[in-house]
């Protein structure tokens, strides 16, 4: 659904810079900013690990190039990023003392319409897909322990090796140089799934999921 959903928006902007190619304006830059996270953990029926269906933030950052092409005549314009973005989470749970972290290579693709604010300041409002390529796939262990048969048992923390989730938010231009946005990101699969694993025998059950979602605050510089 969000695929063709990312096909229409991107067809309809295509259909309308055709006509005005001569006034396509396209800025290229470097972006920067913080990632304030929270995860929401479905225990898949079971009750063995996390208590809470949230888990304790902790900050993570973004940083890579972007690309933002607008029709200044129209407000409308896109802009595209390939991302570093790094993620954490502690889950609630006294037992465990363990960050859970995500490493991931984003994409997002925003649409935004904005309008001027004065000759030097545009003001805009930003949504889009975002595409997620995880870059550190070897599970984390969160947690060690013992079953009644005394087998070596972990709890390990796995992510997925793509997700997508959907951009919504506003931001500014100042001199067409410096870019300021502050959004959400709203996780649409899961990032990742929390495992128990009997060292002894393999045995291997997915006790939870978890959705990774952030608020994020990002500044570019546009060349």
């Amino acid at each position: 659904m969000m695929k063709k959903l990312f096909s229409i928006l991107v067809i309809a902007l295509a259909a309308s810079v055709l006509p005005v190619q001569a006034q396509l304006k396209v800025g290229v830059g470097v972006t920067g900013g913080l990632n304030i996270n929270n995860m929401h953990v479905s225990d898949n029926g079971y009750k063995e690990t996390i208590k809470d269906r949230t888990c304790k933030t902790k900050p993570g950052f973004v940083i890579g190039p972007t690309a933002i092409f607008t029709l200044p005549q129209f407000g409308l314009g896109l802009d595209v990023s390939a991302l570093y973005d790094l993620r954490a989470v502690r889950p609630k749970k006294k037992s465990i003392d363990t960050k859970v972290t995500n490493q991931t290579l984003q994409i997002p693709v925003n649409v935004r319409y904005g309008f001027m604010l004065g000759d030097m300041v545009q003001l805009f409002v930003y949504g889009g897909p975002q595409f997620g390529l995880c870059l550190k796939k070897k599970g984390q262990t969160v947690l060690e322990g013992t079953n009644k048969d005394g087998d070596a048992m972990l709890l390990n923390w796995q992510p997925v090796s793509s997700a997508m989730s959907v951009n919504l938010g506003v931001g500014g231009v100042v001199l067409d140089r410096v870019q300021v946005k502050i959004g959400y990101n709203f996780a649409m699969d899961a990032t990742g799934e929390f495992k128990r694993i009997n060292t002894v025998t393999g045995a291997t059950r997915v006790l939870e999921t978890g959705k990774l979602h952030a608020c994020q605050v990002m500044v570019s510089y546009l060349f």
